[in-house]
């Protein structure tokens, strides 16, 4: 007596759907990561940009920065004063967040051994 098969068994779909589940696991994992570098360099390359801006600023009212911080320790440059100054065309989205910088974010210039030092701040309140 012969005995037909025309299906699968119940292990080889188990053993299927396990397999496709491992894969589909490593495929997402992999996705989100190049997501997540991708998102972080591109909110560098944006902090880059806001201090190559917040020199050029600097470069342009010399006077009045060194003034402030001669008078401070510190002066700030927020990213509406470099956006209302045209020094960036647009406040861009932050990428980590879907949402735009903030207007009060910026760089924060101090002086160091006759240097100026420029960081970028979230909020300069």
């Amino acid at each position: 007596m012969k005995i037909s098969k025309n299906g699968f068994t119940l292990i080889e779909l188990l053993a299927t759907i396990t397999i496709m589940l491992i894969i589909t696991t490593l495929v997402t994992t992999s996705i989100l990561s190049i997501k997540n570098k991708n998102t972080n360099k591109q909110y560098n390359e944006y902090i880059n940009q806001f201090v190559a801006e917040a020199k050029n600023y600097t470069k342009d009212n010399k006077n009045l920065v060194i003034e402030n911080i001669n008078t401070t320790g510190y002066y700030n440059i927020s990213l509406k004063m470099l956006y209302d100054g045209n020094y960036l065309d647009d406040i861009p989205i932050n990428p980590n967040t879907n949402e735009k910088f903030s207007s009060n974010s910026g760089v924060k210039i101090t002086r160091v051994n006759e240097n100026l030092e420029y960081q970028y701040i979230e909020n300069l309140s």
